[in-house]
């Protein structure tokens, strides 16, 4: 049975001190997925247990006409994406992948990025590095961490991206408040979105997508352990959303 890795809600804004990300713990724990996926990607199959909850990214770029593509990752992880790509994108197509993170992360890229984040010939992935137009901006369960994420939104979307993707994202017909994970012996502040209002955001974009999303915590795959709290603040599963920018009459 899970535990109930969030406590309380409604916490203060000036919690936002520590997090997980740059924790001893979890860049070990990072390290490791990222060598388990190189290893099952150089398979070239898919493997049920590591594409089970994934973003929709490197199905939505195979119809994609667009020959050259420039990608903004943000809350890139164990780079589930990267590897996925690297399989799936066709010969005929470039894709640049510009990944951010926290910048203890980003180190722990470069220090192995020559043994397991190496490019391909059409995958390409450059960490820390910016440029001013992306296609495509794609956000993975980062937005729950961000302190000031409506200024992190409005940034977003000032980029004009042609899309964003907002995958694996704590919001659903719940409650918005501020919580606590404990998570790697440490409590993060952790956000709690509404999904309405989320999308209301994105005044120049449409909803061309929107699924749930199967998140495993503490690795086990199903709803979130949320019965500690009343059930109108409860997310039973978090969600994922494409936007497409609309086109000016």
């Amino acid at each position: 049975m899970k535990s109930n890795i969030w406590k309380k809600i409604n916490y203060k804004e000036s919690l936002y001190k520590k997090s997980h990300h740059n924790s001893k713990k979890w860049l070990i724990s990072l390290k490791r997925k990222i060598i388990e996926n190189f290893k099952i990607s150089k398979y070239k199959t898919i493997n049920s247990k590591y594409f089970i909850a994934s973003s929709p990214l490197p199905i939505f770029l195979l119809n994609l006409k667009k020959k050259r593509i420039d990608i903004l990752d943000f809350g890139s992880g164990d780079h589930e994406i990267f590897f996925q790509l690297k399989n799936t994108v066709k010969k005929d197509k470039k894709v640049n992948i510009y990944t951010k993170e926290v910048k203890e992360v980003e180190k722990l890229y470069i220090d192995i990025k020559n043994k397991y984040l190496k490019n391909s010939k059409n995958v390409q992935l450059f960490i820390g590095k910016d440029i001013k137009k992306y296609d495509i901006i794609h956000l993975s369960d980062c937005l729950q961490y961000i302190q000031n994420w409506k200024k992190f939104l409005t940034e977003i979307v000032n980029k004009k991206p042609n899309y964003i993707f907002l995958n694996n994202l704590t919001a659903g017909s719940n409650n918005e408040y501020l919580t606590l994970q404990e998570y790697y012996g440490i409590k993060t502040p952790y956000r709690f979105f509404n999904l309405k209002k989320i999308i209301s955001f994105f005044k120049d974009y449409e909803v061309i997508f929107k699924s749930h999303y199967l998140n495993s915590i503490l690795n086990i795959y199903g709803e979130y352990p949320q019965k500690n709290f009343k059930k109108k603040d409860r997310l039973i599963y978090p969600s994922t959303i494409i936007l497409k920018k609309k086109k000016n009459d």
